[in-house]
């Protein structure tokens, strides 16, 4: 049986500065039809022995090697690793991963790259694979980009891959090694989002979800085989069949499942669907935090990232959630090309009445607005004067503090709102496993914490 290396890069983002290490969710869903006619081997960059695993499997002269890449600092260790890959061997290199969808072409101009997948990665990559093995036309694979004879080759997409059919091989990976400070892992039972929304690349893919029946089979599995305690579902739009996540929840306290789960992919169109009933059902099917696109406080720009809501319906979402013990997290950003002083002040008042409002709320950091290719903004970021990376290295570099955001004349007062919302309140006591980062951040949050509230105070209403 061939051998196949699929290699998680690390990544230099707030996860893992919390000190978490997520499972490589991505790679072994990759992995799923792959791993039941080839010997696949993961290995994770996070972990410090990486590379002395990475030149052992080398040698056994493995088929192919497959990197995983997100937009951004991830670019750089997917190098690292793709480098050593064409040094100390001659297997064939695949990227795939968010980056490659998004830019197939100009990521397949690297030297080191021999194939990209773009899209979802179970069926494209088993397809590539096997015509790698036989020797068979890479022209017949869809999904693919390739190289022949020095000219690059883009193949049709590949069809969308019933979800339910996807039965991740959790055996691949040491799972426990995850899992083994915070009892917590991540699961996905739903793709894409289907809103919308101008910013953001997952909007433009339609959902696709698991059934209820699978999704309790899937932590059924995970909780009995691994004694998680808790599911960090990480859909891009979890609750975007009502109806499936009401079975869902029936199910959990039917079955009397002992979990806690929380949502990163929330939109506020599917909270404004919730009523009363709802909410207590996901209460007490053990869900206690929900991560909520609110992205601006400002009616205008929130018009422009077509986030179908309003400053008003965003309260009335907290004013309803009030009543429960759900915590909303509340993601903003600042930056957005057009984004006036008044908009900031707007987003800063709205972080603040939703905080006073519902103390049971947590806002985070604000990050500047980051311009991905293939959406909507970016060509609007374009016409702004922002200037896209030329290549794949200088991609490694595009992250929130690196870009030039041309329409920004005032980045340093931006650069300080960003830096004191890190102490706003009390989010690090919830996501932070690092103990030594955390007791630090419970030491200096007062301090910086009452700063804060002077500057904006000054910021807002120019008072001392």
């Amino acid at each position: 049986m061939n051998k196949v290396l699929l290699i998680q890069p690390k990544n230099y983002g707030y996860s893992e500065l919390l000190g978490n290490k997520h499972i490589p969710l991505g790679l072994l869903s990759a992995s799923t039809f792959l791993s039941e006619q080839y010997k696949v081997k993961i290995i994770d960059q996070r972990f410090n022995n990486w590379k002395k695993i990475l030149l052992k499997e080398l040698k056994s002269d493995p088929l192919c090697v497959g990197v995983t890449s997100i937009t951004g600092k991830q670019i750089k260790s997917a190098l690292e690793v793709s480098q050593l890959v064409k040094e100390k061997s001659n297997s064939k290199l695949i990227w795939g991963g968010v980056h490659s969808t998004l830019l197939p072409e100009q990521t397949l101009k690297n030297s080191l790259i021999d194939y990209v997948v773009s899209g979802e990665g179970e069926k494209i990559l088993y397809n590539l694979v096997n015509s790698i093995d036989k020797g068979s036309p890479l022209e017949n694979v869809k999904g693919i980009s390739f190289k022949k004879k020095n000219i690059i080759k883009r193949n049709k997409e590949e069809a969308r891959i019933d979800i339910n059919n996807i039965d991740v091989p959790f055996n691949l990976i040491k799972v426990k090694k995850y899992i083994k400070k915070s009892k917590a892992t991540t699961l996905e039972t739903s793709r894409g989002c289907g809103l919308g929304c101008s910013f953001c690349i997952k909007s433009k893919y339609k959902w696709i979800g698991k059934s209820p029946e699978k999704m309790i089979d899937i932590v059924n599995k995970i909780v009995n085989d691994y004694r998680v305690k808790r599911i960090w579902f990480a859909d891009d739009n979890f609750f975007f069949n009502l109806n499936r996540i009401k079975i869902f929840s029936d199910n959990i306290m039917k079955e009397n499942i002992s979990l806690k789960w929380d949502v990163p992919g929330t939109t506020l169109n599917t909270l404004k669907q919730m009523d009363h009933k709802f909410i207590n059902k996901l209460e007490k099917a053990g869900c206690d935090r929900l991560y909520v696109g609110a992205e601006s406080g400002s009616d205008n720009i929130l018009k422009m990232l077509h986030k179908k809501t309003t400053n008003q319906e965003i309260l009335d979402i907290n004013k309803k959630f009030k009543r429960s013990n759900i915590k909303l997290v509340y993601n903003f950003m600042l930056g957005f090309p057009g984004e006036s002083s008044d908009d900031v002040k707007e987003t800063i008042r709205l972080m603040y009445r939703l905080k006073k409002e519902n103390k049971n709320t947590m806002i985070s950091p604000l990050y500047f607005y980051t311009p991905y290719p293939g959406t909507e903004m970016y060509s609007k970021a374009k016409q702004n004067g922002f200037r896209e990376p030329i290549n794949l290295p200088a991609w490694s570099n595009f992250e929130w503090k690196n870009i030039n955001l041309p329409w920004i004349k005032n980045k340093r007062q931006l650069e300080r709102l960003y830096f004191l919302s890190l102490f706003f309140d009390n989010k690090y006591n919830y996501e932070l496993n690092n103990t030594l980062f955390k007791t630090m951040i419970k030491m200096t949050r007062p301090i910086i914490n009452s700063y804060f509230h002077k500057y904006v105070k000054k910021y807002i209403y120019n008072q001392n």
